[in-house]
């Protein structure tokens, strides 16, 4: 019967298996891992199995084998620094949108835990909390503005209770407990992504192809303004000079006796009538 596998051998089978993940993939997620159950794990592991890799380890081994991938492959070295915390890798060959997807639907509902850092704000919402009327010092502690209605305590106004990045306190925690809410939102967090040697942020995937065509548009409009206010033409500006050109010999054909097969479609024969060109 084998033994069980040394330290030693644990760390060379890991540092193997990630070397090959490296070599194997273009694509590698990193994850915030905080407060994600073992049983979410497993059940991203799943439906992101053929798709998808993910390594758990700790960050000072992932490094270790980073600075020995750099040599094939320098881009991963921006990967060094990204390292901090509780992260993990998912590795792939897939598109990117496809792989998120899957990551950020297997979020969970949480209560709020007296000590943790919120990791948004949190609004109670104003209506009747159907806890009765002894409990109001409660809601004046919080300075909660309420009434009572129908023998129930009533909240009058919507209310910020938690802020994002504050720790919760434990009053905080038995009101959000007592009225049924569960505010957080827990599971694998994409932090950094690579992509065939690029690194970028997590924030980029909020940016979708309408987006990226506004700002495109928001651009040329700039470069039209400037062009037309500084007399430069530039292509974006071609078709504003030509229109302005063209308005003006329509200006000139209606103060003399000149004409041409244009100016004549538009505006008929002479005499023409004024128009408000501009």
């Amino acid at each position: 019967m084998p033994g069980f596998a040394t330290k030693s051998e644990k760390k060379t089978a890991f540092l193997e298996r990630l070397d090959g993940y490296l070599n194997d993939h273009t694509k590698i997620l990193l994850v915030e891992a905080d407060n994600v159950t073992s049983l979410q794990m497993a059940q991203v592991r799943v439906e992101l199995r053929g798709r998808a890799i993910m390594l758990m380890g700790k960050n000072t081994l992932i490094r270790r084998q980073l600075k020995i991938a750099k040599a094939r492959n320098p881009a991963i070295q921006g990967l060094l620094s990204k390292l901090q915390g509780n992260l993990g890798m998912l590795f792939t060959n897939e598109a990117i949108d496809e792989i998120v997807e899957i990551v950020e639907k297997n979020k969970k509902q949480s209560v709020a835990k007296s000590g943790a850092v919120a990791p948004c704000d949190v609004t109670v919402p104003k209506g009747s909390t159907g806890m009765d009327p002894t409990q109001t010092a409660f809601f004046q502690a919080l300075n909660i503005a309420t009434k009572i209605t129908k023998g129930a305590i009533e909240i009058i106004n919507d209310t910020q209770l938690l802020t994002e990045g504050v720790k919760v306190g434990s009053s905080e925690a038995v009101l959000l407990a007592k009225l049924g809410i569960k505010p957080f939102q827990y599971g694998l967090k994409i932090k950094w992504i690579y992509d065939n040697g690029s690194i970028y942020g997590a924030e980029v995937l909020k940016i979708k192809n309408d987006d990226l065509v506004q700002y495109f548009m928001q651009g040329v409009g700039e470069v039209v303004s400037l062009s037309l206010g500084s007399g430069y033409l530039t292509k974006p500006s071609l078709p504003h000079f030509v229109s302005d050109g063209f308005k003006n010999l329509l200006a000139i054909t209606m103060e003399t006796d000149y004409t041409f097969p244009l100016a004549e479609k538009l505006l008929g024969s002479p005499p023409y009538e004024i128009l408000d060109l501009y």
